[in-house]
């Protein structure tokens, strides 16, 4: 589901697999049961396991335009997100709130302060290979 996702919206598949990693999103349907969802909220909006993954991806792939666009440079480093995409994507910037803004009513034992380092920590392990997908 998340590699089918990622080359749908041409996104880098691993960065797909690291958020679902490191979210800890509401428990939802999935098609094997139950499971944790990628934290796209409402919800409401995305209430299956297939849906949350739709919504992360979307999210990824329009992070990137936005990220290019506000800040005149490339998503990526090489054939990977940059760190410097990667803070925007989870905190936001120009034109962007963030994927785990810190400080939200959502977050109120302020989990989304370790959402960086723990997004750029999942992301090397995948793209290292220490972290086998």
């Amino acid at each position: 589901m998340l590699s089918a996702a990622a080359g749908r919206y041409g996104i880098e598949r691993g960065f797909l697999i690291s958020v679902a990693a490191i979210e800890n999103g509401p428990v939802v349907p999935s098609g094997e049961g139950m499971t944790r969802g990628l934290g796209v909220l409402p919800k409401e909006k995305y209430p299956t396991f297939e849906q949350q993954v739709i919504g992360s991806a979307l999210t990824i792939a329009n992070t990137v335009v936005r990220y290019e666009q506000n800040l005149g440079r490339s998503a990526y480093e090489g054939s990977h997100y940059s760190p410097e995409f990667i803070l925007y994507f989870s905190q936001g910037g120009p034109g962007y709130p963030g994927y785990a803004r810190v400080g939200v009513l959502n977050d109120p034992t302020n989990l989304n302060a370790n959402h960086v380092r723990n997004l750029t920590n999942a992301y090397a392990a995948v793209v290292t290979g220490s972290v086998v997908v």
